[in-house]
């Protein structure tokens, strides 16, 4: 995958999980993200952790992750 089929997300709060999901609160939105999006390099994996995700640009457009980080106007 290259760098702009890519999105990298920081200030990531894991604040729910399942084997086979991790609820993110991402600027106080929650987000429900099945562990099979999390491509290498994303630091959270469990509950309670804080960092970073990273996910194909189409899944975050998709899911709205993107417009989470327009700077307002």
């Amino acid at each position: 995958m290259g760098v702009a089929s890519t999105v990298e997300v920081r200030g990531v709060e894991v604040v729910g999980g399942s084997d086979l999901a991790l609820c993110c609160r991402i600027r106080g939105r929650d987000y429900w993200i099945t562990r099979d999006r999390l491509l290498d390099g994303s630091s959270v994996v469990r509950f309670a952790d804080r960092g970073i995700i990273i996910v194909a640009r189409g899944f975050a457009e998709d899911r709205g992750l993107l417009e989470t980080f327009r700077p307002p106007a």
